[in-house]
Formats: C-alpha cells, sequence, structure tokens
C-alpha cells in the first residue's frame, strides 16, 4: 500500500487557531482515502510564509524533507503546490530526492509524476510563477508604502501601544501613560519599575493585532523590560515617520505623545542599558558587585554564597593554589544593605536627600555614549596594519577610566533622584527619627534586584577579605563593620543560622 506524507501550511493566520490548515488536511486525508494512499506522517507549518521574503524557517518542512531521505513514506500529499514549496530552489530539492528516494507529489487538484520530463517541466514552471507573484506581491507593498510615506502616513502594521487603528490619532490613556512612562525614565525610573506601574494598572500591550484585522479585539500581553524599552524608544513617539527603525525626513501625520527632545534623550539613556536579549535577570543583587581581595575578581551567586568568579580550570592552568574568597548571601546583603541605610539617613540628617538635576543626569548619559562609541572605534584600530599599537592602548585606557568614572556619576545621579522621590512619598515630607527609618526599609524592600545592585554600585568598591570570620569580612570603604545595634532596633536582622541538634542515644530510647 502506498503511504504518504502530509503535509500543510499557510502563511498568515492572524486568528492562531489553524482554521486555514485544518481545510487543507481535512482535503487532503479525503483524497487519500478516494486514492486508497494511508497517510503515515503529518506535517503542519502554520502562520509562516514559504517566500523568500520569509522572516522565519519551516521547521516542519525541513522535517519532512529529512524523513523523505530516510524513506518513510512514498508521497508528498499536500492541498496545492504553492501550499507545499514556493522557491525555485526548493522544487529542485523536490526532484533530487524523487532521484534519491522515488518520492512523488500529489495534491487535491493534480498529480506530478517527477519520473518524467514533462512532471519535471511542470513542477519547475509552477514553482516559477508562484516565485513570480511573490516578488510582484513584494513590489506592491513597497509602492503602497512608499505612498503611505510620501502623505506623511505610517507604515501600515499591527496598532501601535498609545495610538487608535490607523497610527494617527491618540489614545488618550495609552498615549497618557507613555508620556508618564519617558518622564519617569527621564527623571531616574528603571524600566522594571515602569513595566511593574503598568501592569500594575492593567494597561496591557497589544500583540498581534494589525491594522487590518477583523476581529475587534485587543490580544494583550503583560510588560516586561524589552516590551516597555520598545515602546519608549519609537521615533513615532515624537510624531516621526520611521523605516526599519530609522527616523524619516519629511511631513507627518502621526500626532505625537512627547517633544523629539525628549526621545533622543529616553533613546540615549536606553542606548548605555543591556539589549533586550541579553544576560537573563539576575536573582542576587550582589552579583557582579562584590570582589574578591585575593585576585579582584568580581564575585557571583552559588545558591547561598557569594565566590569569587575565577573557576577553578582557570587557577589549575595558572597554577593558583590560593583559597579565593565566598561569603554567606545573607551576610553580605545585611552589611551592604546597613552602608546603604546609613549613607541615605545620613543625606536626611544634612538635608541632601535632593531630587538629583536631570539636564546634568542627560549630560553625563551623553557623555558616557560618546566614550563608548569612542572604544568601539578605537578598539577595532587594533586590528589595523601599520597602526600604533602603544597610542591605541593608551588611549583605550583613557577611555576605560573616563567611562568608569561616567558610570559611577551617572549611578549615582540616578539612585538619590529615585531613592529621594520614592523616601519623601513614603514620609508625606518628613525626613526624621524613626520615621525615616521605616520609610527607607518599605523603600529598599519595594526595590527590584536590579535597582538595589545600582544603589550597591554607587558604594565605594566592595571587597570580601579572605581571613576571619562573620560581617567584619565585608570590607566597604567608609563603612567599617555595622554593628546593627547602633544604627537602630527598626532594621531587620541578618538571618540566624540554623541551629543543629545531635541526637545521642539517650536521645534515642525516649
Amino acid at each position: 500500500m502506498t503511504t504518504a506524507a502530509l503535509y500543510t501550511r499557510i502563511s498568515r493566520d492572524s486568528e492562531k487557531v489553524g482554521k486555514g490548515v485544518a481545510r487543507q488536511r481535512r482535503e487532503c486525508t479525503e483524497l487519500a482515502d478516494r486514492l486508497g494512499i494511508k497517510i503515515v506522517a503529518s506535517y503542519e507549518d502554520n502562520d509562516i510564509s514559504a517566500s523568500r521574503y520569509a522572516t522565519r524557517h519551516r521547521p516542519e518542512f525541513k522535517r519532512m524533507l529529512a524523513d523523505a531521505e530516510a524513506g518513510k513514506f512514498d508521497v508528498l500529499l499536500a492541498w496545492d503546490l504553492d501550499r507545499l514549496i514556493r522557491l525555485p530552489a526548493d522544487g529542485e530539492k523536490l526532484i533530487d530526492l524523487n532521484s534519491q528516494a522515488g518520492i512523488n507529489i500529489r495534491t487535491v487538484s493534480e498529480s506530478i509524476d517527477l519520473t518524467t520530463a514533462n512532471g519535471r517541466l511542470f513542477l519547475r514552471i509552477k514553482v516559477d510563477v508562484a516565485a513570480h507573484e511573490s516578488e510582484h506581491k513584494s513590489d506592491r507593498i513597497k509602492a503602497s508604502h512608499r505612498d503611505r510615506i510620501l502623505d506623511g502616513k505610517p507604515i501600515s502594521g499591527r496598532t501601535p501601544f498609545g495610538w487608535k487603528r490607523g497610527g494617527l490619532e491618540l489614545e488618550p490613556a495609552e498615549a497618557a501613560l507613555v508620556a508618564e512612562g519617558v518622564a519617569a525614565l527621564l527623571s531616574g525610573a528603571s524600566v522594571t519599575s515602569i513595566a511593574r506601574e503598568w501592569n500594575q494598572l492593567e494597561r496591557f500591550g497589544r500583540v498581534d493585532k494589525r491594522e487590518d484585522d477583523t476581529d475587534e479585539e485587543k490580544v494583550s500581553k503583560p510588560w516586561v523590560t524589552a516590551s516597555v524599552k520598545k515602546t519608549l524608544r519609537r521615533w513615532r513617539n515624537a510624531g516621526v515617520l520611521e523605516s526599519n527603525g530609522e527616523p524619516l525626513d519629511g511631513p507627518s501625520q502621526i500626532t505625537p505623545i512627547v517633544s523629539r527632545a525628549d526621545l533622543e534623550a529616553v533613546r540615549a539613556k536606553l542606548e548605555l542599558q543591556p539589549s533586550d536579549t541579553g544576560r537573563p535577570l539576575a536573582k542576587s543583587w550582589l552579583s557582579g558587585v562584590l570582589v574578591c581581595e585575593v585576585c579582584g575578581e568580581k564575585m557571583l551567586p552559588r545558591k547561598d554564597y557569594y565566590q569569587c568568579s575565577v573557576s577553578t580550570e582557570r587557577k589549575r592552568a595558572a597554577s593558583d593554589t590560593a583559597r579565593h574568597c565566598a561569603v554567606k548571601k545573607s551576610i553580605a546583603e545585611h552589611q551592604v544593605m546597613m552602608a546603604l541605610y546609613a549613607e541615605a539617613n545620613e543625606r536626611a540628617r544634612a538635608g541632601g536627600v535632593e531630587p538629583a538635576d536631570v539636564a546634568k543626569v542627560r549630560q553625563i548619559e551623553a557623555d558616557l555614549l560618546e566614550a563608548q562609541q569612542d572604544r568601539a572605534e578605537f578598539t577595532g584600530l587594533l586590528f589595523v596594519k601599520g597602526v600604533d599599537r602603544r597610542m591605541v592602548e593608551a588611549r583605550l585606557a583613557e577611555l576605560d577610566s573616563t567611562i568608569t568614572a561616567l558610570e559611577r556619576a551617572r549611578i549615582e545621579n540616578r539612585t538619590a533622584s529615585s531613592e529621594a522621590a520614592r523616601i519623601a512619598e513614603l514620609m508625606q515630607g518628613d525626613l526624621s527619627g524613626n520615621t525615616f527609618t521605616g520609610a527607607w526599609i518599605d523603600y529598599f524592600g519595594s526595590l527590584t534586584v536590579e535597582e538595589k545592585r545600582d544603589l550597591a554600585r554607587a558604594l565605594p568598591t566592595i571587597t570580601v577579605r579572605s581571613g576571619g570570620k562573620g560581617p567584619g569580612r565585608v570590607d566597604i570603604p567608609g563603612h567599617p563593620y555595622l554593628d546593627p545595634a547602633k544604627i537602630g532596633t527598626h532594621l531587620p536582622p541578618r538571618e540566624p543560622r540554623p541551629s543543629i541538634r545531635v541526637l545521642k542515644g539517650a536521645d534515642l530510647l525516649e
């Protein structure tokens, strides 16, 4: 009995429910029943294009070709040839499969015998027609986009957060959130805190919603750091047309939410942050902040400890027999928290809890971005023949020092602003005595891991000593061992070490 593989595909499924591929599967199954063909495998690529302009690969098509080469079936069954292939290169793959494994193609409307010259010619002609249609469609879409840009309208697509359908008129409630988010970011708030606030307000971002969709329901998704960054840095926020992420000169009918100056400041600020798809969010807020006294390397979290980042392999390769530093998380975090409290308390008593100068913060961030770009350019010069390496290395050392100083200044100004605003809000203007202590504890407990780390980085270098035991090993310049009794009873005590009772013979007889 002839065996077949059933392949179904549809380029776009806005509803994500697979109705198109279900219809194809039903008609192909009916055809197989009429012809007496047994379907032994099914492959489905839903909502994936097969043209050369596709941005996603077809994983099931690739798996189907591998199974065909392994001889798992005799016939490829599809609703139509253009569901199976739309590229001449893919057509040649099927012809090669026929010569290697005897695979033929059967669709609902026709049968293609690839063992004959006419069958191969028919396949090539039909695939060329499908490829031409894809290219012609692409030309039409590009022409439509050019016309919209000349008219001052954005390229059609998903309805952006902050605007109504069509992308020209503002959605008042959403636009207000974007404006507030821009202002908060420029005032020192973190992207994480903005995402948290938007989620608490249940004003979720819309996804997979296009202007030409017929379904009126808005598909929502909770905010994360990446989506907030993408929303706040869009050129359209300032009423500027864009293409492939780049601003376009010319008239625009987009109603702006913020000024272009504020938008450019936001984009510069976000350029200094890790990429959206970079490292995962750390769970330990002193990760990369503590320094090992033995080697000067940063310390990373290991279960309940922070441990020197120098790996066993590196120590073995360097014949390093020294015992590098490790410290219990609860000890280190408690000491650093008390140091932060002591500094905040001192500023409060001296009347120094003032919001940072926003213009100063922006200038620091602009200087930092310029220095980072210069460092990237000079690093590239190291690989150019004829360049004076000593001069380049000296300049790189200067830039490293400048970047370090600017990063510390940026963190100090940003955290000072954020801390001042939050504490003042919690205390309602009262910066005295135990009221401040309680407000600071509430403030610190509400921070994210990244926000706590920024505060810790504003302190001088925190070194973990190799000798001794207990909190005294955590060396914070300007903050010798901090006894909780000397700071105040309102600070939470360090977690006590659990007691272990050793059972004796008498206990077992009870």
